[in-house]
């Protein structure tokens, strides 16, 4: 027992609360860090993707509707007008 005691001890050296708190701090900096350094980014391409991604979804509305439409769906009216993502 008394080695399961001492093992134990051995194992959370380093895991008190001041210990993981200073690992904690160390971290939130670097992250901070980072973030700064990344403020930089072009957005444009995420843009471009938004953008093509809504006219794919757009795309695929308009077909599916018109699927529907073709099978006798009676729900279909007309095709919903296409969004456009700015």
């Amino acid at each position: 027992m008394r080695q399961w005691g001492e093992s134990a001890g051995l194992s959370v050296q380093g895991w008190d609360q001041e210990a993981c708190a200073d690992r904690m701090l160390e971290l939130y900096a670097a992250l901070v860090e980072q973030h700064a350094q990344s403020e930089n980014v072009d957005p444009a391409p995420w843009d471009r993707l938004l953008r093509r991604l809504g006219i794919e979804w757009n795309l695929l509305v308009a077909k599916t509707t018109a699927l529907r439409a073709a099978a006798g769906d009676p729900t279909v009216v007309t095709a919903p007008a296409a969004e456009t993502v700015d």
